[in-house]
């Protein structure tokens, strides 16, 4: 790992730290009129993209969006597909560890989900391959988006992979606080931007999303 990278890896796990301790400081009631706000302004703007099928996923407790998410995405006519942690078969043959052995398969909601083994809830049923790059928008979490578009995740890598697939999506969006949409987060040459950003406070439009860092 060269010097730079090393700098940019010890940043961002700063700047997550802050910010999940930010999280979990936020009142309850507080988080709940947040998601709220956040929740209209998304679908407003999924009215404006006349969007049929999204890819989302279940807010974890403290992050932006609201658990109930997918039920309100669903409950709106949509189509609506979450993720689901599966291991990649021949992961050990190709030297593969730790998160990057494991993938996303997705899955149409139907509006039962169970918890897997990190606390994460995900969709019950069969999997749909091939469907993610058909979807309409894809809605990723975030712990931080900047003034670009770039997005810092949890680290675990699930959506730099998934964002990296070809796909005929209207809209790539990310899900944070108004806080969180900061002037700059740390980024290495593999990361992807974003189309938009929905926050308590609006959306935020960029001029391309699914773009590497020049």
């Amino acid at each position: 790992m060269s010097k730079n990278t090393l700098e940019i890896s010890q940043s961002k796990s700063h700047m997550r730290r802050d910010i999940r301790s930010r999280r979990r400081a936020t009142p309850v009631t507080f988080r709940t009129e947040r998601d709220k706000r956040i929740q209209k302004n998304l679908m407003d703007h999924l009215s404006s993209l006349s969007a049929g099928r999204v890819a989302a996923y279940v807010p974890m407790q403290h992050e932006p969006g609201g658990r109930n998410l997918p039920g309100l995405l669903k409950a709106s006519g949509l189509q609506v597909y979450l993720p689901r942690i599966v291991s990649i078969p021949d992961a050990h043959a190709r030297g593969l560890s730790g998160t990057l052995a494991e993938t996303l398969e997705w899955v149409r909601y139907e509006g039962e989900t169970a918890v897997n083994a990190r606390g994460i809830e995900e969709p019950v049923g069969n999997a749909e391959p091939g469907v993610l790059p058909e979807v309409d928008v894809f809605l990723v979490p975030a712990l931080a988006i900047d003034q670009h578009g770039y997005r810092l995740g949890q680290g675990g890598g699930f959506y730099d992979r998934a964002l990296a697939q070809p796909g005929s999506y209207r809209e790539i969006c990310a899900i944070v606080d108004h806080e969180e949409f900061v002037s700059a987060v740390p980024t290495d040459e593999w990361d992807l931007a974003v189309n938009s950003v929905v926050t308590d406070r609006g959306l935020n439009r960029f001029d391309a999303g699914n773009h590497r860092k020049p």
